[in-house]
């Protein structure tokens, strides 16, 4: 039977590696990928947990990356300054023990949720409006806060604080994206007041969440931006299209992502072009840099001469270079009806490495060698977490590392080469197998190699004979 890895070429010092490539295999790899919503319109409504049977962890449904938790703030504050973290706990405890990560949204504004403010904060003499929602009696009148109100911001920001210091740089938080303004903290006031805000308010919430998660990434809903839009004159700008652009850069320079909520709504579909994005060129301020999450909307409702097969929804996912996609709705229904494109895209998403060549001079017993690897990204984004490459020698009698490197971001754009100083100062003449491995501290990043030719997070390359 024929080996998989290569053997080491006679004469050039170029090994090709493209023969070890496998882009079929689905690799579940960090800080990418799907998720589900799990807590949607904040915890008093079930949807969609409710749909889960429980002990169902959905461990077969490969690819899912962490569960999407929208929170409203009386969920976790129903009183000024007592704060019940035990609900969301609960979920960590349960959930990321089978190793699921987690991503937040809180807001301040639901319909399902009469008071997603607080009831205290608007006695505390915070400015808002009651909004009659349609066929709803008056007493489940919903509360709408002034975002711009400064004791409903003051208050806000002791929220802020508060979960930052609880969930800040926790090692199982992908992301949170700004949801404090707007219906469902999408940053719009549809299905609300339909009030308009200037960039100067919304710069307020954003700046709010940039105090608190510095070590967290932020995302900003496209919604947002275009509420400056329409908000007109700020101190950013003139009129609303220039405060829309200012705003956006300002965003951007502060290292924060980008979110859509939500691709294939039908009025998207018929108004802007194929992938239904209103403003893709938003997201190309954001990407380099920080992560893009899409969300589809709610699929079971969505028309089939919409959805189109997710053709659509696979478009916005490319031009957007989502590192995140989501939707709404049942998970195994979804799987059920959409897993071939889910499998897809689960490589495709964020980031995905091939190795392509090495060149490697030869090795001398003692001596450092300058070798060099082509690796390519054919993600639709970088990867935003910095990863150790490592390569080592092996043989039945000796394991030596010949080459670590830290915080490597292995470009994102196609192909990029990258020096490495092998090392050979502890490795005695003979054969050995030349292994490479990814890591984010301990933990394996999967490359798009022959499965067979993984072992405990290192891949064999080829033979290597050193002098």
């Amino acid at each position: 039977m024929n080996e998989v890895y290569l053997e080491r070429p006679a004469n050039p010092d170029t090994i090709d590696l493209r023969p070890l490539a496998d882009d079929k295999a689905l690799l579940k790899n960090p800080h990418k990928g799907w998720y589900i919503h799990y807590i949607d319109n904040g915890i008093v409504r079930p949807a969609y947990r409710d749909t889960i049977r429980d002990g169902d962890y959905l461990e077969d449904l490969p690819l899912i990356n962490h569960l999407y938790l929208r929170v409203d703030w009386s969920d976790v504050e129903p009183e000024e300054g007592k704060f019940d973290w035990s609900y969301l706990d609960r979920i960590f405890d349960e959930w990321g023990s089978r190793g699921y990560k987690f991503s937040f949204r809180f807001c301040t504004y639901e319909t399902p949720n009469p008071h997603a403010t607080p009831e205290w904060v608007r006695l505390a003499g915070a400015k808002g409006t009651f909004v009659d929602p349609p066929e709803t009696s008056p007493e489940l009148r919903h509360w709408e806060p002034d975002y711009g109100d400064r004791i409903y911001l003051d208050k806000l920001e002791n929220f802020i604080a508060a979960c930052a210091e609880k969930y800040d740089g926790h090692p199982l938080v992908e992301f949170v994206d700004i949801g404090t303004f707007g219906t469902w903290g999408e940053g719009h006031t549809f299905a609300g007041t339909g009030k308009r805000y200037s960039a100067d308010v919304l710069r307020l919430h954003a700046d709010l969440h940039a105090k608190y998660f510095a070590n967290t990434f932020l995302l900003v809903n496209d919604d947002f931006c275009h509420t400056a839009y329409l908000g007109g004159e700020s101190s950013f700008g003139r009129d609303g299209a220039e405060s829309a652009l200012m705003l956006t850069d300002y965003l951007a320079a502060r290292g924060m992502g980008a979110r859509d909520d939500s691709i294939c709504v039908a009025g998207y579909a018929k108004t802007y072009g194929y992938d239904t994005l209103r403003n893709g060129p938003f997201f190309d301020k954001f990407y380099k840099t920080a992560p893009v999450d899409i969300e589809l909307e709610h699929f079971a409702a969505i028309a089939d001469d919409v959805i189109l097969d997710c053709f659509p929804f696979m478009e916005a996912l490319k031009r957007s270079h989502a590192t995140y996609a989501g939707f709404h709705g049942d998970p195994r229904v979804w799987y059920d009806r959409y897993r071939p494109f889910t499998e897809y895209m689960g490589n495709r998403l964020g980031y995905w490495y091939f190795l392509n060549r090495l060149d490697l001079p030869k090795c001398v017993s003692g001596l450092k060698t300058l070798a060099h690897l082509e690796v390519e990204n054919r993600g639709l984004a970088p990867a935003y977490n910095p990863y150790t490459l490592k390569l080592r020698v092996r043989s039945d009698d000796c394991r030596r590392e010949i080459f670590s490197a830290d915080g490597l971001n292995l470009g994102w754009d196609g192909k990029k080469e990258e020096l490495l100083r092998l090392d050979f100062a502890d490795v005695a003449p003979g054969k050995y197998q030349l292994e490479l491995g990814l890591f984010e501290g301990e933990l394996p990043i999967k490359l798009a190699l022959k499965q067979e030719l993984y072992n405990d997070g290192w891949y064999r390359l080829c033979e290597l004979d050193v002098e």
